[in-house]
């Protein structure tokens, strides 16, 4: 037993002997009452014996608590007296001072302290024992394993028995974790601010821009309306509309917001196109769609809607915005153009004239009936193809495609005729007339070319031409034959006549002679025009022997000087080219003689690649460029020959004056 219980033993058994000596006293009547009372009292006891060990179990719990919470509290707990002797520590300070509990009481506090907070610790120590009031420090304490700590130390000092203040109660705590989190917080502090600040700008620009956006959309060009999401009936209903859509439809804002859109429709107002409208919105959530709507007045107007849904961060559909835009007058355009392509189309496809479009690289682009006719091809046998390998002869290849090649550079080679091949092998001769194609930004695209079939115009031509040409060989023949012997024989009576009078000296003679002499220059110009009415033998080098026998004849009988030159031989194809040639050089130096008053003519003729050309030059008073090109007889004259050989006539001035005429073959 221990000494508290060998204590109460002793107690109870001094209080049984006066119980049993006042019992002794006590009245045997009264025992069975007395007996009663002990046994209650005795039930008390135990009852309260019970409480008292429920209370000793609770104090313990208690207790342990209190010890657990004190040996394991996030602070370190330390008694210290005056001189700041560890009387007491929790674990938490043991820990904390990096020390064994069992080794810290009995040594000061200022052991672990550095040496610059020594003072500091000194002054915090003399504070607290001068009154009882807590007070608080900041200490740097010595390192623990080379890391450096700082604690914050509060202390209370409290009374003993004697009423003194010779102990404290001190609490640490690890102030470098404190300090770490205030480092933090204070950059995240930091960090807060110049996000805030940054989104705060960035909010003053969002806010900018949407107010750049709102004035942009209300001065929009074209309309802007916004409405609700609802598409079923009675269906959505106008939140915003922009100027745009007020000036298109007459109506002020106030007239339209809260109402539906179809306060702008009418009785022209395609309910089909409605209905597309609202199955693209309800499956697509966009619609695209032309409408006829109705201003304000009653008159109708053409737009065209491009619908799309709006949605939430969600995903959720909430409005529908479309864009509108004002299109009466493009489809009044659209339908002119129409009208108007109709009119060209119909015209292109009825008229007796070749049509045809080609691109810059020579493929047909368009086609037009006539042509198809004249040809026997179709549009669709020949689109795309090349139109010289296509249509041309092979010995007028090269050079039309020169006359492209130039049309394409802007020199345009108007009425120039060339022969085409039709699907069964026949040949039509074609005049033609180009015009260059751009596109909308000028850029060349192809070339037009328009044009009349010529074949039996140049039949009718070459027959009549035939024909006069045989004329003019009878009438030479008939000069030579009938004319020309006539003078021959009067010529010769002439001379007779001149011999009988010289010999008697009469005085005649003189006229007898002039009579000579004007009967032989009457006999040479007329062999002279029978032989211009059939200049050229039908052999290789007639062209030659013509032209330089002219030259001689216009130095003779016209008294200029007039030169052919010829370096090299010049072969022609047939007898009809080198007459025609020869017929426009006896033109052009005519006209040089008798118009322009020349004093000297040169005719030149040479073989250039695959072309013959002939040039005649004279020195007289010029063409001026101003003139209407082949407005005089003999200029037609010389430009109709040249087609009729399929050649290219050119006449213009000469810079040191004078006229330059070239015809290439």
């Amino acid at each position: 037993m221990n000494e508290p219980s060998e204590s109460l033993r002793r107690r109870a058994l001094a209080l049984l002997k006066r119980s049993i000596k006042d019992a002794a006293e006590v009245p045997i009547a009264e025992m069975p009452k007395l007996l009663h009372e002990l046994q209650v009292h005795q039930m008390e006891l135990e009852i309260q014996n019970e409480q008292l060990r429920q209370t000793q179990l609770q104090l313990a719990e208690s207790r342990d608590r209190y010890s657990d919470l004190y040996e394991f509290a996030p602070v370190g707990y330390l008694t210290l007296d005056r001189q700041g002797v560890i009387q007491q520590a929790n674990l938490t300070a043991a820990t904390m001072l990096d020390v064994e509990r069992k080794h810290l009481k009995g040594r000061k506090f200022s052991e672990f302290v550095s040496n610059d907070s020594q003072d500091t610790w000194h002054l915090h120590r003399r504070t607290v024992f001068a009154e009882p009031l807590s007070a608080a420090c900041e200490l740097r304490m010595k390192a623990v394993e080379g890391v450096p700590t700082s604690f914050l130390v509060q202390s209370l000092a409290f009374f003993n028995n004697q009423g003194k203040l010779e102990q404290c109660r001190t609490t640490i705590s690890d102030e470098s974790e404190r300090r770490i989190a205030f480092d933090a917080l204070r950059k995240l502090n930091i960090n807060l601010d110049d996000s805030l600040s940054e989104t705060s700008s960035q909010l003053d620009q969002s806010i900018d821009r949407l107010r750049l956006l709102s004035e942009a959309m209300a001065h929009l060009g074209e309309g802007v309306m916004i409405t609700s999401n609802n598409l079923e009936w009675p269906g959505p209903v106008i939140i915003f509309v922009n100027e745009a859509v007020c000036r298109m439809s007459g109506y002020g804002p106030n007239e339209l917001i809260g109402k539906s859109p179809r306060i702008l429709q009418g009785e022209a107002t395609q309910s089909d196109a409605l209905q597309r409208l609202r199955y693209e919105l309800k499956t697509h959530g966009a619609s695209h769609v032309e409408l006829v709507n109705y201003r304000k007045d009653g008159t109708p107007y053409d737009v065209e809607l491009f619908i799309t849904a709006l949605f939430d961060a969600n995903g959720k559909r909430t409005n529908f915005v479309s864009i509108q835009r004002d299109i009466t007058h493009r489809k009044q355009v659209a339908e002119e153009l129409r009208r108007q392509h109709e009119f060209n189309h119909n015209i292109v496809n009825t008229s007796p004239y070749v049509t045809l479009v080609l691109d810059c690289k020579g493929r047909i682009v368009e086609f037009n009936p006539y042509l198809q006719k004249i040809t026997g091809y179709s549009f669709d046998e020949v689109k795309g193809l090349d139109w010289f390998e296509t249509f041309l002869p092979d010995v007028d290849c090269r050079v039309i495609k020169d006359l492209f090649e130039n049309a394409l550079a802007g020199k345009l080679p108007n009425g120039n005729v060339n022969p085409i091949l039709t699907k069964d092998g026949e040949m039509r001769y074609i005049e033609w007339y180009n015009s260059q194609l751009t596109d909308s930004n000028g850029q060349l695209i192809g070339l037009l070319c328009t044009g009349q079939d010529v074949t039996g115009r140049r039949k009718l031509e070459r027959h009549v031409l035939e024909i006069a040409n045989e004329e003019r060989r009878r009438v030479g023949n008939d000069l030579h034959d009938g004319v020309g012997q006539e003078l021959t024989g009067l010529s010769m009576l002439a001379d007779s006549l001149v011999i009988a009078l010289s010999r008697d000296s009469r005085p005649e003679l003189a006229i007898a002679n002039k009579i000579k002499v004007g009967l032989q220059r009457t006999l040479a110009q007329v062999r002279a025009l029978s032989r211009g009415m059939n200049p050229v033998d039908i052999d290789a080098e007639g062209l030659m022997s013509a032209l330089s026998e002219m030259c001689i004849q216009l130095s003779e009988v016209d008294g200029i000087d007039c030169s052919f030159q010829c370096d090299k031989p010049v072969l022609l194809r047939d007898n009809e080219t080198a007459t025609q040639l020869f017929r426009i050089a006896q033109e052009a130096t005519t006209n040089a003689i008798r118009h322009a008053h020349a004093a000297h003519v040169r005719i030149l003729l040479e073989r250039t690649d695959q072309r013959v050309v002939l040039r005649i030059i004279d020195d007289g008073r010029g063409i001026e460029t101003s003139d209407p090109p082949a407005t005089g007889m003999g200029l037609r004259t010389m430009a109709y020959r040249a087609r009729m050989i399929q050649g290219e006539l050119d006449v213009h001035p000469v810079d040191v004056g004078g006229t330059e005429v070239v015809c290439s073959v």
